[in-house]
């Protein structure tokens, strides 16, 4: 599945990353916004640059997705640069996945700038 991505600044491309893949994950994650019971998970990562650092987040993000059965739709980015990212997301359990993603892939993935200066990324998840 390729999900295409497009946003004002590298924050809003990571949060509209983050929110895409849980509509993968599961498609009617809005309505668990209601849910009382809620997960939260600090993530600190490193990585070699802004690509490298938006699929090993959105990677650990799944990963975490699987351990917990849940999914993680909502991110609060504390810090982040080219290279690091300091965030806490929000997940909601689930019964079940509408669709099981493998992995997200390296497979193409650049951050470029678009003529009306935005940025836009398409990323890939194997499924």
């Amino acid at each position: 599945i390729r999900l295409e991505v497009e946003a004002n600044s590298l924050e809003e491309l990571f949060l509209g990353a983050v929110e895409g893949m849980a509509l993968i994950l599961y498609s009617d994650f809005k309505n668990l916004k209601n849910n009382k019971k809620t997960i939260k998970q600090k993530i600190n990562l490193s990585s070699l640059n802004q690509e490298t650092l938006l699929i090993d987040f959105l990677n650990k993000i799944l990963t975490l997705s699987d351990i917990e059965r849940a999914v993680f739709p909502v991110a609060t980015i504390q810090k982040l640069t080219d290279n690091k990212i300091e965030a806490e997301i929000t997940g909601y359990p689930i019964e079940r996945f509408d669709k099981e993603i493998k992995a997200v892939t390296y497979h193409q993935l650049k951050i470029e700038k678009t003529k009306e200066k935005m940025l836009k990324t398409t990323i890939l998840f194997d499924i």
